[in-house]
């Protein structure tokens, strides 16, 4: 149900149920138009996992500022602000990966029998998210231990 505009999916379900009403009435044959069909908003349609990876990293718990009694995670913000360390967060990402599927998704509203494609997707984010969870393991990684050793 993710995606889906629940008023209009009710309000397609009660108009399709109107119709087979009226014909069951009438005695006629129920002919069903494909009505109740939505269309869904998918924007990680292709979208690899290291886009969850990232969301996982941004995710997990800050440990030296846990050590310190401070409870956070390792977000795009937390680190910026409070460790100087600048990482592209998954929240930009989505922004962006929305974006690009609302485009294309445009793009191929003029040819009915088009729809979209994942490869396409894939080519756009496969290597460009792996760079950035590869970025952003690195610094975490590096930032956590800089901190274990000063802490030992």
């Amino acid at each position: 149900m993710i995606g889906i505009d629940l008023v209009e999916l009710v309000m397609k379900n009660r108009k399709e149920a109107i119709e087979k009403w009226e014909q069951r009435k009438k005695g006629e044959k129920i002919i069903r138009n494909g009505t109740n069909k939505v269309q869904r908003f998918n924007p990680l349609v292709g979208i690899s996992k290291e886009f969850c990876q990232l969301i996982r990293v941004e995710g997990q718990i800050c440990v030296p500022c846990w050590k310190q009694g401070i409870k956070t995670i390792i977000s795009q913000k937390h680190l910026e602000e409070i460790h100087n360390i600048n990482i592209v967060g998954y929240h930009k990402l989505w922004i962006e990966i929305r974006d690009y599927f609302v485009y294309k998704k445009k793009q191929i509203l003029d040819k009915p029998l088009e729809r979209l494609k994942r490869e396409e997707f894939r080519k756009k984010w496969t290597e460009l998210l792996k760079e950035i969870l590869e970025d952003t393991n690195k610094k975490t990684e590096e930032f956590c231990k800089q901190d274990y050793q000063r802490l030992c």
